[in-house]
Order: structure tokens, then C-alpha cells, then sequence
């Protein structure tokens, strides 16, 4: 996980094989190594589509934000134009908008289980990448390096009973890269495989 000021990122490693033998996939298989990029959830630049995105999807209890207020909107105007900005007079904010960008981005990045009509009736099938036996979740980015509470927003990738039918990863081992060093070592394996 990968929250920018632009974007967030997920990137996952794992086949994401069906959750039961008797679900079916429904759709493309998914690949073993895949990245999403989310240009609407951004901290900085994308800052008001982030919070025009949260308000139009309904988020869990311990995500929920004041995002309805006058300020929070003049803040998230202000950090689209002065994307240089960092969290000194509202934290608070800043820390829910990265949670929410955490939680939105891994929704749309794990798989869902869905039910649909059959010959048979009604069955539950899986579209999308099963992530709920992921063993690691890594957090990396500026809000993971100089956030007040980088574990709390890593947190909120995890699957919870909001939306059971999520496949978000339900007990990883969590890691945050405090050095801010992950993108380089991408960038020197393909010097140094």
C-alpha cells in the first residue's frame, strides 16, 4: 500500500484463488502480481475527489469523517493547491482522509464475493482477487514515513464486518517501511535482479 499525495497504490503477490472450491470465478483470472493505481484518492492533489468519492460510498463507523463541514472542504481545496503542505493545524483530518484512501483503495483492489441468479437459483461467486490470506501488508509512502499514527491508517485496509463479502486481507502481518526505501529497491532490481 502506497498512499501519494496523487495517488494510492496497491500492489499485491498472491494467486488469489477462489475463496471455497464450490465458488466459482467470474470474470478475467487475475494475475499473480498486480497493481492498482487510484487517481482519485490521493492526499494532496486529489484530496477533494477523495473526499467526494468517500461521501458517495458508505465507509465503517471507525472510518467515518466530517467531510460535510466548510473546513474540511477550504482544507482540501488548500492542499490541492499547495500540495507541499504538511499536517500541522489539522491532523485529525489528514489522518481520516488517509484512512479512507487506504480503505477505498483496497476495496477496489481485492476481490468481492457476490451472489448471482443460475439455472440452479441463487449462488454465491467470486470476481476479483481473494486477499484474505495474505500473510504481509507494507505500508510505504509519506503518510506511513511522517503520519502521526501510520498503523491506524494500515489498519484500515484490513477486512472487517462492514462489507463481509470484501476479500481485503483479514490477519497479515502488518510492516511500515518508516526509511522510505521500497520504491528504490523497485527501481534497482531491474539493475540488480
Amino acid at each position: 500500500m502506497d498512499i501519494g499525495g496523487a495517488t494510492a497504490d496497491v500492489h499485491s503477490a498472491c494467486w488469489g484463488t477462489p475463496v471455497a472450491m464450490d465458488v466459482p470465478m467470474l470474470g478475467l483470472e487475475e494475475p499473480f502480481a498486480k497493481r492498482t493505481v487510484e487517481g482519485d484518492l490521493g492526499l494532496r492533489i486529489s484530496a477533494k475527489s477523495l473526499m467526494e468519492v468517500a461521501q458517495r460510498n458508505s465507509l465503517p463507523r471507525t472510518l467515518a469523517m466530517p467531510l460535510d463541514t466548510n473546513q474540511a472542504w477550504m482544507r482540501a481545496e488548500y492542499l490541492v493547491s499547495h500540495p507541499e503542505t504538511l499536517p500541522h493545524a489539522q491532523p485529525e483530518m489528514e489522518l481520516d482522509l488517509a484512512r479512507a484512501a487506504a480503505y477505498l483503495s483496497m476495496e477496489r483492489h481485492a476481490g468481492v464475493l457476490e451472489t448471482v441468479a443460475t439455472h440452479r437459483g441463487y449462488e454465491m461467486v467470486q470476481r476479483g482477487k481473494n486477499l484474505t490470506d495474505i500473510k504481509v501488508l507494507i505500508g510505504t509512502g509519506g503518510v506511513f514515513r511522517f503520519g502521526g499514527q501510520p498503523s491506524t491508517v494500515l489498519e484500515a485496509c484490513l477486512s472487517d464486518n462492514f462489507n463481509p463479502y470484501s476479500l481485503r486481507p483479514k490477519r497479515p502481518q502488518l510492516y511500515l517501511d518508516g526509511d522510505y526505501v521500497l520504491y528504490a529497491g523497485g527501481l534497482l532490481s531491474t539493475v540488480y535482479p
